[in-house]
């Protein structure tokens, strides 16, 4: 018998299908939403085995319809890219939020994936998994493409935020991932300026 949760996880994977953009996953083509929530509650579940549904749902939603909101709608720069970020976050967590109410979740499992999805609480125990299993994802699936694209100041500065907003034991963790050669040197050079 399908659980509610694996019924919720089928429904966001349905829609993460249909992103356009695909990406490589060993040897495979695969829409780049339905893969980085893969990635990332995979990530989850090896962090903390015991994650509750909020936290994995939270996870395999993350990135749910962002591909709807283009990032180049919005002006360059920082200030860009926050309002941009800002308004995807908020895209997932409502179409999360209406499908887990159609499904009869209690409110606060709503409320917990919202605030997860937002970023609201940095100092909880599962945004912090959350965290450090975007980080991880993004090393290990996303950084050797992510050099290729974009000159070395702003990944190392990308890397710098990553590994800031990773637990000792995730940025331990990233140390053991494999990365081309280039990549490696640049996060590297990307731990060196930094304090963590």
């Amino acid at each position: 018998m399908v659980s509610r949760y694996q019924e919720v996880v089928a429904r966001i994977d349905a829609i993460n299908q249909e992103d356009p953009t695909i990406v490589q996953v060993k040897g495979e083509d695969k829409p780049e939403a339905l893969a980085y929530g893969i990635w990332v509650s995979d990530w989850v579940k090896y962090l903390n085995p015991e994650a509750s549904d909020a936290l994995l749902i939270a996870a395999r939603g993350i990135h749910l319809l962002r591909w709807t909101i283009k990032r180049d709608t919005y002006p360059t720069g920082p200030a860009g890219y926050a309002t941009w970020r800002q308004e995807v976050r908020q895209l997932s967590a409502d179409t999360l939020g209406h499908m887990l109410h159609d499904m009869e979740y209690d409110r606060d499992v709503l409320d917990a994936i919202w605030a997860l999805i937002a970023r609201n609480n940095p100092e909880d125990a599962d945004m912090q998994t959350l965290q450090d299993a975007i980080g991880l994802a993004f090393l290990e699936w996303q950084l050797n493409s992510f050099v290729a694209k974009y000159d070395t100041d702003k990944v190392i500065r990308a890397l710098q935020g990553t590994y800031a907003r990773m637990s000792d034991k995730a940025q331990k963790l990233a140390l053991d991932l494999e990365f081309s050669p280039n990549s490696r040197e640049i996060l590297e050079r990307a731990l060196m300026g930094g304090d963590f």
